[in-house]
């Protein structure tokens, strides 16, 4: 992150950089294009706190992938709880064809 004199840019861990609106307005090109080198999220924040998060592009797409795939897996689990047992193949192929069908549902383009 640009950290320009004036600026309230700083390093809140190694993966996350913060940085204020007043920041961001002046330097958005070097906020996003350092997102996209990084991968790491810039939280954009205001007389409020954290406000916002710039992210690449392609890591919000894996993050919401795992996200998805964490969410079915939860699924799959609570259903064996309650009796629903499927033999492993069969219920992978359908956790495959559900995270397909809401990826193409969420970005045809995936």
């Amino acid at each position: 992150m640009c950290n320009q004199s004036g600026s309230r840019s700083t390093m809140s861990s190694p993966t996350r950089t913060t940085t204020s609106i007043g920041h961001v307005r002046e330097h958005i090109a070097e906020i996003i294009a350092q997102a996209r080198r990084t991968r790491a999220p810039a939280v954009i924040t205001d007389e409020d706190g954290a406000a916002a998060v710039v992210l690449d592009i392609e890591e919000h797409e894996r993050r919401e992938r795992a996200l998805e795939m964490s969410m079915l897996v939860a699924r799959g689990i609570e259903a064996a709880d309650a009796g629903d047992r499927r033999p492993v193949d069969r219920a992978f192929s359908r956790l495959r064809e559900r995270a397909r069908e809401r990826r193409a549902s969420i970005s045809p383009s995936l």
